[in-house]
C-alpha cells in the first residue's frame, strides 16, 4: 500500500546508512541529517496512514454489522460466523489489515533511520 514514493524515499535512506569507507566529516554530518529528514517525511506519512486506519476500521466495523443483519438464518453465533465470509467485509478487513502492517513496516525503518543517524554522528565524533 505504501506509494512508490515512499518506497523510494526508503530506499535512499537504507543507501544513506549503509558504511562507505573514506567519507569526510562533512559528508558524514550531511548522511546524518539526511536521515533525520527521512524520519521526518516517513512520521507524516505514518500519520497520514495512521488516519486512514481510523476510517478504515470504521468502515469495517460497518461492513460486519451489515453482514451480520443481512444473514436471514440462524442464532447470533451463527450469523457472525456467516457474516465472517461476507466477501465485502473480507476486504474491508485486509485492507484494514494492511494499513496496520504499512505502519509496522513505518515504525521499524524509522527506528532503523534514527539509529543511523546516532551511528553517523557518533563516526563523526571519533574522526575528530
Amino acid at each position: 500500500m505504501l506509494g512508490e514514493e515512499v518506497q523510494t524515499l526508503i530506499e535512499s535512506g537504507l543507501a544513506a546508512i549503509s558504511r562507505d569507507k573514506g567519507l569526510s566529516p562533512m559528508e558524514m554530518e550531511i548522511r546524518a541529517s539526511s536521515l533525520l529528514l527521512f524520519v521526518a517525511t516517513l512520521a507524516r506519512v505514518r500519520n497520514d496512514l495512521e488516519r486512514t486506519l481510523i476510517k478504515q476500521t470504521s468502515l469495517s466495523t460497518g461492513s460486519y454489522a451489515k453482514a451480520v443483519h443481512a444473514q436471514e438464518k440462524g442464532n447470533i453465533t451463527e450469523k457472525k460466523l456467516l457474516a465472517e465470509t461476507d466477501t465485502t467485509y473480507i476486504a474491508s478487513r485486509e485492507a484494514s489489515e494492511e494499513i496496520e502492517s504499512d505502519l509496522t513496516y513505518l515504525k521499524t525503518i524509522i527506528d532503523v533511520f534514527r539509529d543511523g543517524h546516532i551511528m553517523w554522528r557518533m563516526f563523526i565524533r571519533s574522526d575528530t
